[in-house]
């Protein structure tokens, strides 16, 4: 579930970058605003993961982890969603809201790998958060090397990237 979770967020992570160049004619954003507008998704992603995941982490004590992955999982596929319209602030508030699924899964997997892993062995496992960021960024730079040329097939393919995180949470 974890290594999972984690996929998923490098999912996300690196969908914004691994496909920006070609989010003007997947989403009729105008060029010339295309680093605007990247740097607005990148900070309506990680600023709701940083709060979330630093302020609201105490207050999420109280839940079970698996209702928390639950929440989690259903923020993505709402977020998802959002990310996948050509409408620009809903792209934005798609990218917000998986922010605090990112945010909210960040310290549950840490407390997930801490209650169930033997104490010699914890640390080492640990790193699968960071490992599964790592391959789900492969996974979105890889397969943006292997999109057709073609802008109306290209258009389809991005956006069945932007919703791979919903087969994730969903599993």
């Amino acid at each position: 579930m974890t290594a999972l979770c984690s996929i998923c967020m490098g999912i996300i992570f690196g969908n914004l970058n691994a496909v920006f160049t070609n989010l003007p004619a997947n989403f009729g954003w105008p060029r010339e605003e295309l680093v605007h507008r990247i740097s607005l998704a990148s900070l309506a992603l990680h600023l709701p993961q940083a709060l979330t995941s630093f302020g609201l982490a105490k207050y999420f004590q109280d839940y079970s982890r698996n209702k928390i992955q639950i929440i989690s999982n259903i923020l993505i596929i709402i977020g998802t969603v959002f990310t996948v319209l050509e409408n620009f602030p809903l792209f934005l508030v798609g990218y917000g809201i998986l922010g605090l699924a990112n945010g909210m899964m960040i310290p549950n997997s840490a407390k997930y790998i801490r209650e169930l892993a033997p104490p010699e062995i914890s640390g080492r496992l640990g790193s699968i958060t960071k490992t599964g960021v790592g391959v789900g960024l492969l996974l979105t730079f890889t397969l943006s090397v292997f999109l057709p040329t073609d802008p109306e097939q290209r258009t389809s393919l991005v956006k069945i990237m932007f919703l791979l995180p919903i087969v994730l949470a969903l599993i």
